[in-house]
């Protein structure tokens, strides 16, 4: 069985979110019609105005089930959610977003009869309130390695959306996110892929992003120091974890850390006030020794920010290309 989990948290706009939901929960019915069984499991997180048609315009006609738990944030209805869902293979889908046609049951297809433990796909920024559909036609995958290896190879994405994950791994490992948190899930993916024995992936575009004006990443993304606090906050617990994994690979945890590290630099470097913003996320990851950047080459973004933050010219050039969107 197939557990798809939709967190739901609404305090205003009702209307327009729960069309949103609805167009979301549409989408995953639509893929998983031909699995030989699944369910969408939609937790409402305590919501002002929580979703008023779901059984009546769906429960009779789609396997839905329909909770609602106090505000804990996207990680308490994730984790309600694992608890309660029968699937074999977990997979999340944010209210906000949808699978583009076609796409989703092709990945589920190969991760059966794979046997891995987790398949990453790709997704893709929408604007549109349609739901678009991309000419892709041929799904290239590629794997099994190890969820370290394929850290250590890659910038890891940090939307938990993008997983199908079987479900005795998050059992084995007692995985769960971060409740009451915000950018819960650049805390969960990396222990997710450290723990995992074999991942197959894809950028094969099966996942629509949709950002809606009001919405916590929405909110989040107009308020620099307060994301790069929380950055900071998740890298610190990666730290803390990789300590406690010393004894195993763990190159893929250096490459993520260091990644994330680099990504609070170029918030700075984005803001209006990028001087003094930049600065703060300089000084909160010296106070991690992670700053100057890491002198390994995971990538020529990193290596081209790690040479160029040593001098104000090259600061300055580093905002400009922030800026510009390159």
């Amino acid at each position: 069985m197939i557990s798809v989990i939709i967190p739901y948290y609404c305090n205003s706009n009702p209307v327009q979110t729960e069309r949103l939901l609805h167009r979301a929960i549409l989408s995953a019915s639509k893929e998983l019609r031909e699995c030989d069984s699944y369910e969408i499991v939609v937790v409402d997180d305590g919501s002002a105005f929580p979703p008023q048609n779901i059984q009546s315009e769906f429960g009779y006609n789609l396997p839905i089930r329909f909770f609602q738990i106090p505000h804990g944030c996207l990680g308490a209805a994730r984790n309600y959610g694992i608890e309660r869902a029968k699937g074999d293979y977990i997979i999340f889908l944010d209210a906000d977003d949808y699978y583009f046609p076609g796409k989703l049951s092709v990945c589920i297809d190969r991760i059966k009869k794979s046997h891995a433990e987790v398949l990453m796909y790709g997704m893709k920024k929408v604007t549109e309130y349609a739901i678009l559909t991309l000419r892709y036609t041929n799904a290239k995958f590629s794997g099994p390695i190890s969820g370290n290896d394929f850290m250590t190879r890659n910038n890891l994405p940090g939307s938990s959306c993008s997983f199908i994950i079987h479900r005795s791994l998050l059992n084995r490992e007692n995985l769960r996110f971060r409740e009451n948190s915000f950018l819960e899930d650049e805390d969960f993916t990396p222990r997710l892929l450290h723990h995992c024995k074999s991942v197959i992936f894809t950028q094969y575009p099966v996942y629509a992003y949709y950002t809606r004006e009001g919405s916590i990443v929405d909110k989040l993304s107009k308020d620099t120091a307060k994301r790069i606090d929380i950055a900071a906050e998740i890298i610190e617990r990666l730290l803390d974890f990789r300590s406690s994994h010393s004894e195993e690979p763990h190159n893929g945890l250096d490459r993520k850390i260091d990644t994330l590290a680099l990504d609070c630099i170029r918030l700075g470097l984005r803001d209006d006030n990028w001087r003094k913003v930049t600065a703060y996320a300089a000084e909160k990851l010296k106070a991690l020794n992670l700053y100057p950047l890491s002198k390994t080459n995971y990538s020529l973004r990193h290596t081209l920010y790690r040479h160029l933050l040593k001098c104000n010219i090259g600061i300055h050039t580093l905002q400009i290309i922030e800026k510009s969107g390159l």
